[in-house]
């Protein structure tokens, strides 16, 4: 099975299908999320993104990486909460090393 990609600066998103919706397949965006990205272009609801204009998808990126709530940064940030929890001792933090 080979899926095409369109590439948002470091980011793979599906190929087919709306913007809005390919946008979800990023860690830590949701619709709402994917919502405001596309508003804050201007694109229209049902954008396609094989039609999307390189541009835009550069000030896509752009506007995406200066989130600290999205892939890297976000995954970073709930790995350091969970190394907080286990160095406090708490019973969450042992649970979450010990694979539950």
């Amino acid at each position: 099975l080979i899926l095409s990609m369109a590439v948002v600066g470091l980011f793979r998103i599906p190929d087919k299908g709306t913007l809005r919706h390919a946008l979800t397949s990023l860690y830590g965006v949701g619709r709402k999320k994917a919502n405001a990205f596309c508003g804050a272009l201007g694109l229209p609801h049902n954008q396609l993104v094989s039609e999307t204009s390189p541009a835009t998808l550069s000030s896509l990126y752009h506007m995406i990486d200066r989130r600290k709530d999205v892939e890297g940064p976000l995954r970073k940030q709930l790995e350091e909460r969970a190394k907080l929890l286990y160095d406090l001792g708490t019973y969450r933090g042992v649970r979450r090393v010990q694979g539950y």
